[in-house]
């Protein structure tokens, strides 16, 4: 369940436009996740990679590529 909703949340807050507020929201909603116990090796990645890639759009001011931050 944890990975149709990492899923939708990437797609909603940390797609091609980006705002902080969304992606703010996005992180703290990763960190709940990855605090949480789990087996499931592929869905700690994918924990790992969506908070790697918020944590990486937060640190962007500019917009780049096909990237938008509003």
């Amino acid at each position: 369940m944890i990975r149709q909703q990492l899923q939708q949340l990437m797609w909603e807050r940390a797609g091609i436009i980006r705002r902080r507020k969304d992606l703010k929201k996005a992180f703290e909603q990763i960190k709940k996740w990855e605090m949480q116990k789990m087996e499931d090796v592929e869905l700690r990645n994918m924990l790992l990679v969506s908070r790697l890639i918020v944590e990486a759009a937060l640190k962007r001011k500019k917009s780049l590529g096909c990237h938008f931050v509003l």
